[in-house]
C-alpha cells in the first residue's frame, strides 16, 4: 500500500510539473517542433544497432571532473550520450558526445546556445523547447512522446511512432535509449543526483537551488537533492533491476546508492573499454529516408486552431447556462448535457485540456462551485492555445 501511494504521489509530481503553465510550454513547443517530423530520422531505426558497444551517459554533476580526461581518451571504444546541462559541462572541457539529447519544455535561457553546439545527432521529442531545437545543426533523431495529443497528430499526419519511458529527466532518458539501442554495460558517470555545495561541473550557469530536501548519499553523508532527483534515482534502480541481463556501472562515489548498479571507479572498468567500433559507420548506417511524401502540419495546425475555438465558446455558453440558473443545478438541463457532449468531441479538449483541468481542478478554491472554475479555466485555456496554434500555422506556411 505505501509504495502504491508513493508511486502516485511521483505521477501526480510529474503531472504537476508538466503542465506548471497551464500546458501552454508544451503547446507551444509541440506545434513549433512538428515540422521537423518531415526530416528528423524515428528512434526505431537505431534500435539495437550498437550491440554489447559499452553506454557512457554522461551528466553535469561536480563528480564528472575526476573523468574529463579519460573521457578524452575514450574515442570510439564506448558510445557517449550526453544532454542537458551534461552538454555543457563536455562542452565547455571540447569534448563532444556520439549522441545528444533534449527534453526539457523549458531550460534554462543561458544554457541554451551551448547545449545545441556541437553536430552529433540529437535525440529530441515534440515538447522539447523550440528555442533549443531551432540551435541544432546536427541531425535530430524523434522519439515519441506518450501523450495523446501527439497521438492525435502521428496518426493525421500519417506517420509512425516509437514511444519511450523515459522517466524523469534526461538522464533516465538516455538510460532508456541506451537499452533500446542494444548497449551494453551501461555506465553513469558524472551523475551524483545530489550536492554539498556545488551542484554542477564547470561550464553550468548555477541558479539557486529551492525547496531541497536531505538525504544520506553512498558514503553516509548528508547531501542535498531536488525531489525529481530522488524520484529519477528510484526509476534507474527500478530500471535496472527489471533488465538483469544488461549489466549497469555508476562511477560517482559521492552521489546517491542506486540499486541495481555496481559502484565502480573508472578506472576499474577500463578493461571494458579494450575494443574500438566504427561507431560513425553504424550512426550513418541509420540515415535512411522515411517519409516518402511531405507532412501536412499547417492544415493540422489550423484543425487544432479551430477546436480550439469551439471548445472556447462552448465553454462560454456553458457558462452563460449556470449565470441563467444559478444557484440550482444545471447538470440535469438538456442543453448543457448537449454542449458537454459537444466537448468530448473536440480534439483540443479531449486530448489537451482534459488532462490539464484533471492535474489543475485541486487548486482552485472550494467555495466557488466546481462548474464555474472548471468552465472559466477551460475558456481560458482555449483561447491561449487557439492563439499558439494560430501563430505556429503561420509560422508553418512562411
Amino acid at each position: 500500500m505505501l509504495e502504491f501511494l508513493e508511486e502516485k504521489k511521483r505521477a501526480e509530481e510529474f503531472a504537476a510539473h508538466l503542465y506548471r503553465e497551464r500546458g501552454l510550454d508544451l503547446l507551444k513547443n509541440f506545434c513549433a517542433n512538428l515540422p521537423l517530423l518531415e526530416q528528423a530520422l524515428p528512434v526505431a531505426l537505431f534500435e539495437g544497432r550498437f550491440a554489447n558497444i559499452p553506454a557512457l551517459i554522461c551528466g553535469a554533476a561536480p563528480s564528472i571532473e575526476q573523468e574529463i580526461s579519460s573521457l578524452r581518451e575514450i574515442g570510439n571504444r564506448a558510445l557517449v550520450f550526453s544532454g542537458g546541462s551534461g552538454l555543457n559541462v563536455l562542452h565547455f572541457h571540447q569534448i563532444f558526445p556520439h549522441f545528444a539529447a533534449a527534453i526539457d519544455p523549458n531550460p534554462p535561457e543561458e544554457r541554451i546556445l551551448e547545449q545545441s553546439k556541437g553536430r552529433v545527432p540529437f535525440f529530441f521529442q515534440l515538447k522539447t523547447a523550440t528555442n533549443l531545437l531551432e540551435q541544432v545543426r546536427a541531425k535530430k533523431i524523434w522519439v515519441g512522446w506518450d501523450h495523446p495529443l501527439e497521438d492525435w497528430a502521428v496518426e493525421k499526419l500519417g506517420l509512425v511512432k516509437f514511444s519511450l519511458d523515459g522517466g524523469w529527466n534526461v538522464v533516465t532518458f538516455l538510460v532508456r535509449l541506451a537499452l533500446l539501442l542494444g548497449c551494453n554495460p551501461i555506465i553513469l558517470v558524472g551523475i551524483d543526483l545530489c550536492f554539498t555545495k556545488q551542484v554542477y561541473g564547470a561550464g553550468v550557469i548555477e541558479k539557486e537551488c529551492r525547496d531541497m530536501v536531505s538525504m544520506k548519499n553512498q558514503q553516509g553523508k548528508t547531501v542535498w537533492l531536488k525531489s525529481d532527483w530522488q524520484f529519477a534515482a528510484k526509476w534507474l534502480s527500478d530500471f535496472a533491476l527489471a533488465h538483469p541481463g544488461t549489466s549497469w556501472i555508476n562511477t560517482s562515489k559521492s552521489g546517491l546508492q542506486i540499486d541495481g548498479f555496481k559502484s565502480r571507479s573508472f578506472d576499474e572498468i577500463l578493461p571494458l573499454f579494450s575494443k574500438r567500433w566504427d561507431l560513425e559507420k553504424i550512426i550513418d548506417g541509420c540515415e535512411k529516408p522515411w517519409q516518402e511524401k511531405p507532412i501536412d502540419t499547417k492544415e493540422l495546425l489550423c484543425e487544432l486552431e479551430q477546436s480550439f475555438n469551439r471548445v472556447a465558446k462552448i465553454s462560454s455558453e456553458l457558462l452563460s447556462i449556470i449565470e441563467k440558473f444559478f444557484p440550482n443545478r444545471v447538470d440535469n438541463k438538456g442543453s448543457y448535457i448537449l454542449f458537454e457532449l459537444e466537448l468530448m468531441q473536440e480534439v483540443a479538449y479531449l486530448h489537451f485540456i482534459l488532462p490539464i483541468w484533471e492535474v489543475w481542478k485541486q487548486n482552485f478554491y472550494q467555495e466557488i462551485p466546481s462548474n464555474i472554475q472548471k468552465w472559466l479555466f477551460i475558456k481560458e485555456v482555449s483561447e491561449d492555445g487557439r492563439k499558439v496554434c494560430e501563430r505556429a500555422a503561420t509560422r508553418a506556411v512562411s
